[in-house]
Formats: structure tokens, C-alpha cells, sequence
């Protein structure tokens, strides 16, 4: 098939392993080292010369290759007590290259060959820096002209389970058009048994433009390999490799028309139904048609007794039509709704009406961004938070250090870390985080803040290098998030009008609608950065506090114009639902001071729902109700007017709250001088 070979076997022999050698055998293996061509790695770990791995003949659907220690070079009997030590402590491992290369084959003809490789679910992988060794092995036995490419590379212990993909086809330059000559996808695993070590290979899907009707090609449509295909079938367009580079951070891939029309290419077209031909027979009129019978459903089916459960692979006794329809109209639950359970999801875990919520996804659905707007304590970024959850869902939270698990794994830190699908490192992970971008605005942001911008690189002198801002990370990360868990990752900015967010805005203004994000980029080549495009589906859901407007920034109405503007308020069914966290005792107490409806402090003054909380839960642990509420809801009421505090000290001296009625008191008195 004339593939590129690119999974290679290494045995490694650990400072561990070589500390058990004889003394001898050591002396050995450092005077023959160089001769035998084995090398050692950054970690001390000593490293034999790789070799490919046989891949499955044409056709074969997989293989189970026993792998062992190949025989050393040398007759010596000093090479051959050595020989069979190492066999006893080295440790095989997989590795897998990222490549691509063209040769020419004419004046317009290229002969292209590309190789790439992938997760077990066809996502990319963070890649290491390929060793001169490897990169010389898979260079060899090219042409002088050849232009071979090595991207990357990654290495695979016992247990971990990756992909490779494989490609070759010719290429005319001058009308830019292209023709695959064969592609494999192939997973791999590395295992071990009471036989030995052993490497395990599975074809996913194969082609060769020889052998057509043994094609399988159908797996390279669906979701898990489109589009790595894509990029594979790029060829030479292909600049960079499909995952992290050394010294990179991830990109989404951006595929190029080529890989597109290469991909279609090789997929099975549909099969389309031929149109029903007219009958050649003519209609026979009669004198007295009868009119045709509706067919009317049986009101009371006969009850169809229960099945027994069976597998999809076991075969299913056809039923009678009549069964079938009452089991259908009887026995098939409705389709949950989405929205509602957002609604329900939200509520669960906050006090807000269920129209607010509705309204908010409703909005984020049709490609608008947000701004929630109210008084402090309403609920804000309680709201904004719990959407974005609802939306994004939860992943893995890391719990050691970088430095810490850095050492032991070279996946921590990158794009390739997966702790969702991970085995190896599990160590690494506890618990949930919300799948969710949160930022805080400031004062201080400019466009450099939020876009990005050159900064000096600490350490290395007066060197610049290019970094992304607030929006450019959370747009990063929302596409990362729906290549690798299906959902968005939305981004959270509480409290946007403490910047000067119009101005920070720069670009992004227009951004802010989705129907300019593919025409224009976020990042500008010019800036100093890689070109990058904000993705259609990355939401934004900003809160405001409207009742210190006066002394932060004001949102103009073109910035308004960008955001849904949903504005929040103590919701109808509050009581309800802070009675299933508050004491019956605590709470009456402090709706008679609050007030419902337009009694009590919010006839005059928006008092937020978490003030009410916050005072009942400091009650709860101990601390008198009447210190709570002057610690916690008093200073919330001081722009309220004197006449507002004096009627509300009475109302606190009435419910025998002393701390409340003096903390008020003093605050009415403060007002009029």
C-alpha cells in the first residue's frame, strides 16, 4: 500500500532496572552501548534503537504481534550473556510519529504521504519533540529531493490505547487537484500477558485504490475520525501537527478545501430510491365507486404483555401490526425537553423564576450573548454560573500541582490531558469542575488584556513572544471543549461595567455578533500572534450591578445593542424555596422585616435574595438574627434616604433587633448632616 511506516517499538531499560545488572553486564552495556546503537533520554532512561512494528496485510481487519528484544549485533559471547540480562529488565514502548512528505515525480506531479495520530476517540494529543534517531529512521531509503516533515511524536507505556492514521496520494500542482492512492486508521495497544508482551492492532477503516472492493471507509465520516481525516488528507497543506507541539499551546485545526474533497471522495455516496415510474395502465373509471374507508385505531387495544429484554445482537420475533401500535401509543415516554431541564436544573440550585432561566437559554440557543442585570445579591452570577454549567456540564478537576505530576506524566499541562478517558493517571484528578470560563473585569484591561498582545518572556532577556488575553484563552478552550466532550464552554465576565469595556473591547466589538465571526479574525497575523476566528457558537454572559452605576463604567447603547439584556429581581416564588434551606423561625423573622411584595424594605429598596440567605445561614451557625442582620443586610440599605432608615430602625426595634435599630439609627443620622 505503500503507507509510511510511522509506530516504532523501544526497549527501555530504567535507572531502576540497570542499578539490578551485574556489575559486569553494566561495564558491558557502556563499553558496547555506542555499537549497539542505544541511546539515553532526558530522564537517564536508556533507550534502544527503534524498529518498525509489522502493521496487518491488506485486507486483514487486525493483528497480535508478541514483541520481545531483538537479537543484538555481535557474535561475542560478551553481547550474548548481555543479551539475555536485558531481555529479563527492559520494558517495551510505542511510538508513534506525526509526518508528512512530498516527492516529485514530474515537472507538475507529487507523490504525498502524511501520517498523524490521534487519542482512542480521535482527539489530538500533545506531542514531544522527535529524537534524532527516530527522525533519521523516518527519513531513510528517501530520495535526495524528498521533503520529509517530522511534526512530532508521542510514546505509548502497557495499557494506553491510541490511533495512527496513513496516507498517500499523488497531487498535480497546477490545477491544485489531488487523488488518494490508499489510507489506514489503525488503534493500537501495547499489553501484557503471562505470554510476553504483546502489540495489538485493530484496522479501523482501509483503503487501496488497488483493491477497492475491500475498501472500508464508512468509520471515516463519523464524528470521532472526520476530522483528523480531514487533516491527514491535507497532505503538504497540512503546517503544523494535528494536536501540541513542542512549545506550542493547542489551536483548533482549520481544515483546507483539498482534505475536504479528498475526504468526500473516499465516503460511500448515498443510495438514492429511483423515482416511481407512471404506469402505463389506465385508470378503469367504474360506474359506482365506492368510497374509500378510513382506517380508524383501535380506542381500547387489547394490553400487550410485557417483553422480555433482549440484546441488539440477538434476533427479535416480529410482532403483529396491531401490537406494535398499541405498544407505541401506550408505552413510549415523551421526549424530554431540553429547555425545561435546564430551567429545572438551575432551580434546583437557586431561588429564580422559571421564566428568567427560560429566557436566558432561549437566548444563548439563538446566538446571542447576555447581560444580567440587577441589584447586588439577586442572583447575578449565581444565574450566570448555573447556565453556563447547565450548558457546559463538568470535567475532571486537577488536584496536584503541574510541577508536582509534571515529573511522572508528559501529558499534564497540555491539550492531551483527558483525565475523562485517562488510566494511567488518575493520581492526577478528584472531584468536578464546572466546565465553565469565569473572569472578573478591571479596571485596568485594555484590548492587549482581552485579545492579547507581545510581552516579555521572564527569563530570557529582553525576548517577546505573543500571549492571548481573556476572551482569546476562553475561545480557545470553548473549541477545545467541543472537539473533545461535545458541549460549550461558555465565558463568564461578573461585574463588566468595572472596565472600560468598550474601549478593552478593540476588535471585538464587532465580534460580539456572531454573523462577522468568519469573516473576520480575533487575532491578526500583524499582532504578533497566529491568525485566529472566534468560533460562531462561543457565548459571552456578562453581569452588571446597576445600583452602583453611577460610580463605575457605562455600557453605551452599541454595546447594548450586542447582549440580550435579561435584568433579574427577587423572584415570586422566593419563600418557597428558601424555606427548603432556612428554619421556619429564622425565616418569618426576617420577612418581617424584609417585607414581601412592596412591604417592609423592599417597597423602597431592592434587597437581593442572597442577603437573605447569608443572614439566616450566620443565625443558623450560632450567631444572634438581630447581629446578622446588622452585619449583613444593614450595610446593603445605605443609599436608602434617612426617612427610609429611621422607619425601618422602628420596624427592627419592633421585632426587638437592638444591634439592627442602633446600626440604622446611626446611619439615618449620618445621612442628614
Amino acid at each position: 500500500m505503500n503507507l509510511p511506516d510511522t509506530v516504532f517499538v523501544q526497549y527501555r531499560l530504567t535507572r531502576d532496572a540497570y542499578a539490578r545488572l551485574p556489575e559486569e553486564a553494566a561495564a558491558d552495556l557502556e563499553r558496547c552501548r555506542e555499537q549497539l546503537g542505544w541511546f539515553e533520554d532526558q530522564a537517564g532512561t536508556l533507550l534502544s534503537p527503534p524498529q518498525p512494528v509489522p502493521m496487518p496485510a491488506p485486507g486483514e481487519r487486525g493483528s497480535r504481534t508478541p514483541l520481545a528484544l531483538p537479537d543484538l549485533p555481535g557474535t561475542s559471547a560478551v553481547v550474548r550473556t548481555l543479551e539475555g540480562q536485558l531481555r529479563q529488565l527492559v520494558i517495551p514502548q510505542l511510538v508513534a510519529l506525526d509526518l508528512s512528505n512530498a516527492s516529485g515525480r514530474g515537472p507538475d506531479l507529487l507523490a504525498l504521504q502524511a501520517a498523524l495520530l490521534s487519542g482512542e476517540h480521535g482527539e489530538p494529543l500533545y506531542l514531544h519533540r522527535t529524537p534524532a534517531a527516530l527522525a533519521a529512521l523516518a527519513r531513510a531509503g528517501r530520495a535526495r529531493g524528498d521533503t520529509v516533515d517530522v511534526l512530532g511524536c508521542r510514546y505509548f507505556l502497557e495499557g494506553e490505547t491510541f490511533r495512527t492514521a496513513a496516507a498517500w496520494g499523488v497531487y498535480r500542482r497546477h490545477a491544485r487537484q489531488g487523488k488518494v492512492r490508499a489510507l489506514r486508521w489503525a488503534e493500537h495497544r501495547l499489553e501484557r500477558s503471562a505470554d510476553g508482551w504483546q502489540h495489538t492492532v485493530r484496522i479501523l477503516a482501509e483503503f487501496d485504490s488497488d483493491r477497492t472492493a475491500e475498501a472500508v471507509t464508512a468509520p471515516l465520516g463519523s464524528r470521532e475520525l472526520r476530522e483528523p481525516t480531514t487533516a491527514l488528507l491535507d497532505f503538504r497543506e497540512r503546517k503544523r501537527a494535528w494536536g501540541t507541539a513542542p512549545d506550542e499551546s493547542y489551536e483548533p485545526y482549520l481544515p483546507t478545501r483539498l482534505g475536504l474533497t479528498l475526504l468526500e471522495g473516499l465516503l460511500p455516496q448515498p443510495v438514492t430510491a429511483p423515482a416511481p415510474q407512471k404506469s402505463s395502465v389506465p385508470k378503469v373509471l367504474t360506474a359506482d365507486p365506492s368510497p374509500t374507508k378510513a382506517v380508524v385505531p383501535n380506542p381500547d387495544p387489547a394490553p400487550v404483555a410485557a417483553k422480555k429484554t433482549v440484546s441488539a445482537n440477538s434476533a427479535q420475533p416480529e410482532r403483529p401490526a396491531s401490537a406494535v401500535s398499541a405498544s407505541v401509543m401506550h408505552t413510549s415516554p415523551a421526549p424530554a425537553d431540553p429547555l425545561e431541564e435546564g430551567v429545572a436544573f438551575v432551580q434546583q440550585h437557586m431561588a429564580v423564576d422559571a421564566e428568567v432561566v427560560r429566557r436566558v437559554l432561549q437566548y444563548l440557543e439563538a446566538g446571542q450573548n447576555v447581560l444580567l442585570v440587577g441589584a447586588p445579591g439577586c442572583g447575578k452570577t449565581r444565574l450566570a454560573t448555573l447556565v453556563a454549567r447547565w450548558r457546559g456540564g463538568t470535567v475532571p478537576r486537577f488536584t496536584r500541582s503541574a510541577e508536582e505530576a509534571q515529573g511522572e506524566y508528559r501529558c499534564v499541562g497540555s491539550a492531551a490531558c483527558h483525565p475523562e478517558r485517562c488510566t494511567q493517571h488518575v493520581a492526577c484528578f478528584a472531584g468536578e469542575a464546572d466546565n465553565v470560563s469565569f473572569v472578573t473585569a478591571d479596571a485596568r484591561w485594555t484590548s492587549a488584556d482581552l485579545v492579547g498582545g507581545l510581552r516579555v518572556r521572564p527569563g530570557r532577556g529582553l525576548e517577546y513572544v505573543w500571549e492571548p488575553g481573556v476572551i482569546t484563552r476562553a475561545a480557545r478552550a470553548h473549541a477545545l471543549s467541543e472537539q473533545c466532550h461535545g458541549r460549550p464552554r461558555d465565558l463568564v465576565i461578573d461585574e463588566i461595567n468595572r472596565a472600560p469595556i468598550e474601549q478593552a473591547l478593540g476588535p471585538l466589538f464587532t465580534l460580539l455578533e456572531p454573523a462577522y465571526r468568519a469573516r473576520v479574525p480575533l487575532v491578526h497575523e500583524d499582532d504578533g500572534g497566529r491568525e485566529e476566528y472566534l468560533p460562531e457558537s462561543f457565548r459571552v454572559i456578562a453581569t452588571m450591578n446597576d445600583a452602583d452605576s453611577h460610580a463605575l463604567f457605562s455600557l453605551g447603547a452599541a454595546l447594548r445593542r450586542r447582549f440580550a439584556l435579561v435584568r433579574l429581581h427577587p423572584p415570586a416564588h422566593e419563600r418557597t424555596w428558601l424555606a427548603t434551606h432556612i428554619p421556619a423561625p429564622i425565616l418569618q423573622a426576617l420577612y418581617a422585616f424584609v417585607g414581601e411584595g412592596t412591604a417592609g424594605v423592599r417597597a423602597r429598596y431592592a434587597l437581593g435574595t442572597a442577603y437573605l440567605l447569608e443572614a439566616a445561614t450566620l443565625a443558623q451557625r450560632g450567631v444572634p438574627l438581630d447581629t446578622a442582620v446588622a452585619d449583613r443586610i444593614v450595610p446593603a440599605l445605605s443609599g436608602a434616604g434617612p426617612e427610609d432608615l429611621e422607619a425601618w430602625a422602628q420596624r427592627a426595634g419592633e421585632l426587638g433587633w437592638t444591634a439592627a435599630r442602633g446600626a440604622l439609627e446611626e446611619m439615618a443620622a449620618l445621612g442628614r448632616l
